[in-house]
């Protein structure tokens, strides 16, 4: 691989860092414990599928994100036969419930806590305020972090050039400068190619499929950023 410097870097949150998966599968277990709907993993693959697909709606501007919350539960309620519920509720108890999924990737937080020593690490995020603030309270990841930035909180979403454009301005950063580090090709490497910044595509899995999306970077392990880097 190419070393390259890189200040600064902007690091996606949920399968890049935090397991999420693991997180969603916790909280919609104890949802479906709570509202008295069998769990399944047909289910969970069901509602992955589901919300998975709305936030991709987001990203293109087809759905707002207090839509998107509640309307993914009205999906799962249908599916399941499950009638008469309270679906803004049932999105608060599993934000309320997803916000104690802070389990990392394996090798996470050394590799952040060896690139803090020569790098700014940045979060760039587009979960809920609430839930990700939570999920960062008192984790040891915050120990090599400067900033968190959640599209909720800016008013602009990953891939949208203003999310980035605002990021860049408040650490005072040149696009040149820094490097995007995620697992979404339509987020955080779509994000990076409009806004004129280098990408790393994280990708543990099977390769995805290159059109006109193209990262940087591809990496499949978190510690390949260190040699990358030169760190």
């Amino acid at each position: 691989m190419e070393k390259k410097t890189y200040p600064y870097l902007l690091f996606d949150l949920d399968n890049t860092l935090f397991d999420f998966n693991a997180a969603e599968r916790q909280a919609l277990e104890r949802v479906c414990k709570k509202y008295e709907i069998l769990y399944s993993e047909e289910l969970f693959a069901f509602y992955h599928r589901v919300n998975d697909s709305l936030w991709k709606c987001l990203e293109r501007g087809e759905i707002t994100q207090s839509r998107l919350q509640p309307r993914r539960f009205e999906l799962v309620c249908l599916h399941v036969g499950k009638e008469q519920v309270n679906y803004e509720e049932m999105n608060a108890y599993y934000r309320e419930y997803l916000s104690d999924g802070s389990v990392m990737i394996p090798g996470a937080l050394e590799v952040c806590r060896r690139l803090a020593a020569a790098h700014r690490i940045s979060l760039v995020t587009n979960g809920v305020s609430k839930t990700q603030r939570k999920r960062l309270e008192g984790a040891e990841l915050m120990h090599y972090v400067s900033d968190v930035f959640i599209s909720e909180e800016i008013g602009y979403h990953k891939p949208q050039t203003e999310f980035f454009q605002y990021v860049l301005q408040a650490i005072g950063a040149e696009p040149k400068e820094a490097l995007i580090i995620g697992d979404s090709l339509t987020s955080d490497i779509l994000g990076g190619n409009q806004a004129g910044i280098d990408t790393c595509l994280y990708c543990p899995g099977p390769e995805p499929q290159l059109d006109t999306i193209r990262p940087t970077h591809r990496i499949k392990r978190l510690e390949e950023l260190l040699n990358l880097l030169g760190s």
